[in-house]
This record gives structure tokens, sequence and C-alpha cells, in this order.
């Protein structure tokens, strides 16, 4: 399975499908993304998401916006668990092996938007 989190243009692609998640989904998931490998907390991820309103989110509301999230990469056939604790931090892992590629320019994302539509058109 290929991940391509386009940081330019906000957008993730699954298989070279575009995944539609909202502003606070995909900045949710990027950022379980770039920690994977640690675990982040829940205030940390909380002032990640939600940067000008982080005093008044709770960790339900990080919970319920992971629960939404889950959902919609379930539907795009990424079976993932994503964990909220206020003691263990908060997690991602994918059930199966992912080979993810983060696009942060203007140029990279601009490939890659083409060679997915290319590739879709001609399918």
């Amino acid at each position: 399975m290929i991940i391509i989190i386009d940081d330019y243009a906000n957008a993730l692609y699954v298989n070279r499908r575009n995944v539609k998640l909202t502003k606070m989904e995909y900045t949710l998931y990027s950022n379980l993304i770039k920690n994977k490998k640690t675990k982040s907390t829940v205030e940390k991820l909380i002032r990640q998401t939600w940067p000008r309103r982080y005093e008044s989110i709770t960790q339900n509301n990080l919970s319920q916006l992971a629960f939404k999230l889950k959902r919609k990469l379930c539907d795009a056939g990424i079976l993932t668990t994503i964990t909220v604790s206020l003691k263990s931090g908060c997690k991602i892992s994918h059930y199966k092996p992912c080979l993810i590629i983060r696009v942060k320019t203007s140029l990279a994302s601009s490939l890659i938007q083409k060679i997915i539509i290319r590739k879709t058109i001609q399918k």
C-alpha cells in the first residue's frame, strides 16, 4: 500500500486515490505520521491540530476526531489503530505494511497530482 501525504496541497492519496479529509483530520493524520516512531502527548496533538483554540479543546474532542479519521481511513482501505490516551500518549499504527511518502514542495505536489490524475484517467 502506498500512502502519499501532500503537505503542500493538504491532500492524502492511497494507492492513487484521493482520500477526502477535513483540514483537522488531515492535520491530525499528518502529525501522527510525523511522530510515528514516538508517542505524541495529547496536549501536543491538540496544540498542533487546533492552534488557535487549543485551550478550549479536550481529550474527548481529540478522541472524536481520531474516530472520524480512522473511519475515513478504513473506508479508503487503510486499516489503522489510533490510540489517544493521557497516560500513554497518542500513536497510530497500520495493520498492513505501508510505504509513506511525504511531499513538501509545490513542484513535487504538482508532479504527484499529474501522475495520479494521469493514471486514474487511463484506467
